[in-house]
C-alpha cells in the first residue's frame, strides 16, 4: 500500500485583472478579486518526517507569503496580450504595481506561475511542492498539479 504525507498552506491576496483576446463575456473588464490560494508540498518517497515531525514546516513557507505579497498583491495581473492596459500602467509617472503574465490572467495560468515560484523557493531534498490551487471567488478554483516519481 501506498502512502503520502503532505502539508498545505493557505495565502490570500487581492488583485486586479481582465481577460483579453475576444473573451466575451464580463471578465474582459478591468476588476477584482480577493484570492486565495494553497500550496501543497508532498514528504519525498522514501524521506522520513524531520526531527520535529514535520513534513515541511509551516514557518519555512512564510517565504511564499513574502513573494505574493511582493509580486501580486494589490497588483494588476497584466496579460502580455494586453498591450492596451500596459501602455496605460507603463505611462503612468508613478506606474501601477502590475505582474506581466504570459497568455491569459487566469486562475489556470496564476496557479502555474505560484507552482513554479514555490517549488523554486520551497522544494528541498525531503519535499516537493505538488499543488497549487489558486480561487478567484469561494466557488471557483484552478490547479496546477506535478506528481512525484
Amino acid at each position: 500500500m501506498s502512502t503520502k504525507r503532505t502539508v498545505t498552506k493557505e495565502y490570500k491576496w487581492e488583485a486586479a485583472h481582465r481577460l483579453v483576446s475576444g473573451y466575451p463575456d464580463n471578465c474582459r473588464h478591468l476588476h477584482g478579486h480577493s484570492y486565495r490560494c494553497t500550496i501543497t508540498m508532498e514528504l519525498q518517497p522514501d524521506c522520513d518526517l524531520n526531527q520535529f515531525g514535520f513534513v515541511y514546516d509551516y514557518n519555512d513557507m512564510k517565504k511564499m507569503k513574502i513573494w505574493i505579497d511582493d509580486n501580486f498583491d494589490h497588483a494588476c495581473l497584466v496579460s502580455d496580450q494586453d498591450s492596451e492596459l500596459l501602455n496605460f500602467i507603463q505611462s503612468q509617472k508613478n506606474r501601477d504595481k502590475h505582474y506581466l503574465i504570459t497568455g491569459q490572467s487566469s486562475a489556470e495560468n496564476i496557479a502555474q506561475i505560484i507552482f513554479e515560484a514555490a517549488s523554486e523557493t520551497l522544494d528541498d531534498s525531503r519535499a516537493k511542492v505538488v499543488e497549487v490551487c489558486v480561487n478567484e471567488t469561494c466557488t471557483s478554483e484552478a490547479c496546477f498539479r506535478k506528481t512525484l516519481a
